[in-house]
Protein backbone atom coordinates (compact mmCIF):
# COMPACT_ATOMS: atom_id res chain seq x y z
CA UNK A 1 0.00 0.00 0.00
CA UNK A 2 1.61 3.49 -0.90
CA UNK A 3 1.35 5.97 1.49
CA UNK A 4 0.53 9.65 0.81
CA UNK A 5 0.13 12.03 3.70
CA UNK A 6 2.10 12.11 6.51
CA UNK A 7 1.99 13.67 10.39
CA UNK A 8 3.61 13.18 13.69
CA UNK A 9 0.45 12.00 15.61
CA UNK A 10 1.75 10.15 18.54
CA UNK A 11 4.49 10.91 21.42
CA UNK A 12 5.65 9.92 24.90
CA UNK A 13 8.33 7.85 26.63
CA UNK A 14 8.86 4.20 27.16
CA UNK A 15 9.41 2.23 29.48
CA UNK A 16 13.33 3.18 29.54
CA UNK A 17 12.48 6.91 30.16
CA UNK A 18 13.55 7.43 25.87
CA UNK A 19 11.11 10.02 24.42
CA UNK A 20 9.21 8.96 21.37
CA UNK A 21 7.40 10.38 18.57
CA UNK A 22 5.64 8.20 15.78
CA UNK A 23 5.23 9.33 12.59
CA UNK A 24 2.35 7.73 10.50
CA UNK A 25 1.34 7.63 7.19
CA UNK A 26 -2.18 7.75 5.03
CA UNK A 27 -3.11 6.33 1.98
CA UNK A 28 -4.80 7.70 -0.82
CA UNK A 29 -8.25 5.62 0.35
CA UNK A 30 -9.45 7.26 3.07
CA UNK A 31 -11.55 5.01 4.52
CA UNK A 32 -8.10 2.57 4.59
CA UNK A 33 -6.58 2.72 7.83
CA UNK A 34 -3.13 4.23 8.42
CA UNK A 35 0.19 3.15 9.67
CA UNK A 36 3.29 3.86 11.63
CA UNK A 37 6.01 4.71 8.68
CA UNK A 38 9.13 5.57 11.34
CA UNK A 39 9.25 6.52 14.96
CA UNK A 40 12.07 8.41 16.46
CA UNK A 41 13.77 8.37 19.66
CA UNK A 42 15.74 10.06 22.49
CA UNK A 43 17.69 8.45 24.47
CA UNK A 44 18.05 9.23 28.63
CA UNK A 45 21.63 10.24 27.03
CA UNK A 46 20.04 12.73 24.38
CA UNK A 47 21.12 10.43 21.51
CA UNK A 48 18.41 10.32 18.21
CA UNK A 49 17.88 6.89 16.66
CA UNK A 50 15.32 6.99 14.01
CA UNK A 51 13.16 3.02 14.05
CA UNK A 52 11.95 2.65 10.63
CA UNK A 53 8.38 0.49 10.10
CA UNK A 54 8.76 1.32 6.31
CA UNK A 55 11.81 2.17 4.32
CA UNK A 56 10.27 2.95 1.20
CA UNK A 57 9.82 6.60 2.96
CA UNK A 58 13.50 7.00 4.53
CA UNK A 59 14.04 9.63 1.32
CA UNK A 60 10.69 11.07 1.32
CA UNK A 61 11.15 14.99 2.04
CA UNK A 62 7.80 15.14 3.86
CA UNK A 63 8.85 12.55 6.07
CA UNK A 64 12.73 13.57 6.31
CA UNK A 65 10.99 17.16 7.99
CA UNK A 66 8.85 15.17 10.03
CA UNK A 67 11.88 13.71 11.88
CA UNK A 68 13.69 17.13 12.10
CA UNK A 69 10.27 18.11 13.70
CA UNK A 70 10.36 15.18 15.57
CA UNK A 71 13.94 15.91 17.12
CA UNK A 72 12.84 19.43 17.69
CA UNK A 73 9.59 18.32 20.00
CA UNK A 74 11.65 15.61 21.74
CA UNK A 75 14.75 17.89 22.40
CA UNK A 76 12.34 20.46 23.80
CA UNK A 77 10.13 17.47 26.01
CA UNK A 78 13.57 16.68 27.14
CA UNK A 79 14.63 19.98 28.16
CA UNK A 80 11.71 21.42 29.85
CA UNK A 81 10.64 17.75 32.11
CA UNK A 82 14.40 17.78 33.15
CA UNK A 83 14.48 21.69 33.53
CA UNK A 84 11.77 21.36 35.74
CA UNK A 85 12.97 18.11 37.99
CA UNK A 86 15.99 20.25 38.70
CA UNK A 87 13.98 23.57 39.64
CA UNK A 88 12.03 22.12 41.94
CA UNK A 89 14.99 19.94 43.78
CA UNK A 90 16.69 23.71 44.20
CA UNK A 91 13.74 25.33 45.23
CA UNK A 92 13.24 22.09 48.06
CA UNK A 93 16.67 22.55 48.95
CA UNK A 94 16.35 26.05 49.70
CA UNK A 95 12.98 25.55 51.15
CA UNK A 96 14.98 22.82 53.82
CA UNK A 97 17.91 25.74 54.57
CA UNK A 98 15.58 28.16 55.53
CA UNK A 99 13.78 25.56 57.91
CA UNK A 100 17.16 24.57 59.50
CA UNK A 101 18.12 28.11 59.62
CA UNK A 102 14.80 28.99 61.38
CA UNK A 103 14.68 25.71 63.63
CA UNK A 104 18.26 26.35 65.29
CA UNK A 105 18.00 29.88 65.14
CA UNK A 106 15.84 29.35 68.48
CA UNK A 107 18.68 27.02 69.64
CA UNK A 108 21.24 28.97 69.37
CA UNK A 109 21.22 30.98 72.69
CA UNK A 110 21.43 27.97 74.44
CA UNK A 111 24.29 25.80 72.95
CA UNK A 112 28.26 25.59 73.35
CA UNK A 113 30.49 25.88 70.67
CA UNK A 114 30.81 22.91 69.44
CA UNK A 115 26.74 22.06 69.20
CA UNK A 116 27.06 25.34 66.82
CA UNK A 117 29.78 24.19 64.86
CA UNK A 118 27.65 21.22 64.27
CA UNK A 119 24.39 23.18 63.09
CA UNK A 120 27.22 25.42 60.81
CA UNK A 121 28.16 22.69 59.03
CA UNK A 122 25.00 21.30 58.31
CA UNK A 123 23.69 24.58 57.01
CA UNK A 124 26.54 24.85 55.06
CA UNK A 125 26.21 20.86 53.44
CA UNK A 126 22.42 22.36 52.70
CA UNK A 127 23.90 25.42 50.86
CA UNK A 128 26.54 23.38 48.73
CA UNK A 129 24.01 21.08 47.81
CA UNK A 130 21.91 23.86 46.84
CA UNK A 131 25.02 25.39 44.61
CA UNK A 132 25.48 21.84 43.31
CA UNK A 133 22.11 21.99 41.70
CA UNK A 134 22.16 25.10 40.77
CA UNK A 135 25.34 24.77 38.56
CA UNK A 136 23.70 21.37 37.05
CA UNK A 137 20.79 23.93 35.72
CA UNK A 138 23.26 26.34 34.17
CA UNK A 139 24.88 23.07 32.48
CA UNK A 140 22.20 21.35 31.29
CA UNK A 141 20.39 24.87 30.02
CA UNK A 142 24.19 25.19 28.01
CA UNK A 143 24.12 21.55 26.66
CA UNK A 144 20.50 21.81 25.61
CA UNK A 145 21.78 25.22 24.28
CA UNK A 146 24.61 23.30 22.19
CA UNK A 147 22.12 20.63 21.13
CA UNK A 148 19.76 23.04 19.62
CA UNK A 149 22.59 24.56 17.70
CA UNK A 150 24.56 21.18 16.95
CA UNK A 151 21.04 19.21 15.27
CA UNK A 152 20.48 23.29 14.31
CA UNK A 153 16.83 22.99 15.76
Amino acid sequence: MKYIAFENTYSGTDENGNGFVCIDGYPEDENAEGTVIAEVFMTMHGDITVSWHHNAYRSDSVVLELIEDSKRRLYEQRSSSTYGELTEQLKTLRRLIKEEKRRYESMFKDVDQKVLDQIVYHIEALEDEAARVQKTIWRYEDEMEDAFKKEKI
